[in-house]
């Protein structure tokens, strides 16, 4: 695989145990990293005609799982059956048309980084409508097929 995407804690969650408040943004920090030794291509649509500025690139779906092992993203929609959801998923556009900027090269060796709005990306889950309660997740990030390393996360209550 020539790209590999590494995720890790953002913001005031970036030290261990990469601790988010409840209800809170969680910024996840996504590195897209060429490995291999000739320039790649990547599709990292972030903006459309209609809508402007995304929130988050269109191919970037998350896997939330909770500490017993029930993934709490699972659903219908996701052909994989492995539990992937963007809240794009449910949205009725198409994204089009393509636009400059939507693929990008990433040279050798370079990465790419972006930050991930966590609790924007699962939106929208029928499981998830209140967002993530208290309690430790294990999460992993994919950009199209590519899976990253998984992180785990704390969400603590708000002092």
């Amino acid at each position: 695989m020539p790209l590999k995407v590494e995720i890790a804690a953002a913001g005031w969650a970036d030290q261990e145990p990469h601790v988010y408040i409840e209800g809170k943004a969680i910024s996840i920090r996504c590195v897209i990293r060429n490995v291999s030794r000739r320039p790649q291509l990547v599709e990292l649509k972030d903006h459309d005609a209609y809508h402007g500025t995304l929130r988050y690139p269109v191919g970037i779906t998350a896997k939330v799982v909770r500490e017993s092992g029930e993934v709490l993203t699972q659903n219908e929609i996701d052909r994989s059956g492995e539990g992937w959801w963007s809240q794009y998923f449910v949205w009725s556009t198409t994204f089009n048309p393509r636009m400059p900027g939507d693929t990008i090269t990433i040279p050798p060796g370079e990465v790419v980084i972006r930050l991930i709005p966590l609790d924007q990306v699962i939106e929208m889950h029928p499981n998830l409508r209140s967002g993530l309660r208290s309690g430790t997740y294990t999460v992993q990030l994919r950009l199209h097929l590519i899976k990253s390393n998984s992180l785990t996360i704390r969400i603590g209550q708000p002092r």
